[in-house]
This record gives C-alpha cells, sequence and structure tokens, in this order.
C-alpha cells in the first residue's frame, strides 16, 4: 500500500518495466496489486483470494494431488493434534 502512496517510487518502477516485459506475481492477489498492475500497466499473476485461500495449506495440496492419483512424495498431511502425528508416523 505505501508504494501506491510514493509518487517517486512509483515513477522507479515505470523506469524499471518501460520497455521490457514485465509481470507481478502473487502468492496471494489483493485490491493494492491489481491497483500497482493497473497503473504500472503490468499483468498480475496469481489466484483470486478465495481461491488461494482454500488450497492454501499443504494438507489441501496434498488432498488434491491425492484425489487426481499424483504421486507425492511420502508425507505426513491432515494433523488435527500431536497424538495423531505418532499414529499417522507408525502408519508410512
Amino acid at each position: 500500500m505505501l508504494l501506491l502512496l510514493s509518487p517517486r517510487a512509483l515513477q522507479t518502477l515505470r523506469g524499471y518495466v518501460v520497455a521490457r516485459r514485465a509481470v507481478l506475481y502473487r502468492g496471494v492477489v489483493c485490491a493494492y496489486d491489481v491497483e500497482l498492475s493497473a497503473m504500472l500497466s503490468v499483468p498480475l499473476v496469481g489466484p483470486l483470494p478465495p481461491l488461494a485461500a482454500s488450497v492454501g495449506t499443504k494438507s489441501v495440496s496434498k488432498r488434491i494431488f491425492a484425489a487426481a492419483d499424483v504421486s507425492v512424495f511420502p508425507s505426513i498431511f491432515d494433523l488435527f493434534d500431536p497424538s495423531m502425528q505418532i499414529w499417522r508416523s507408525s502408519q508410512m
């Protein structure tokens, strides 16, 4: 947000992206990222906030890969208390 309030910083960024192919990559897109992207005239790449929140944990990602039958490195996920960690470790 502070970047949007600084004309000097925006001018510096514009100098970097002028005549270059530039893209903003974000893990979670917020309104400020959208506004910055529009001010700099560069595309914004990243998931929408509701989508990022729904797949933002390792456990959810592992479940998605398992449902798609994608092989993943053996690991423990969906732990809700410490006793589950011991039980799940013994199942590996």
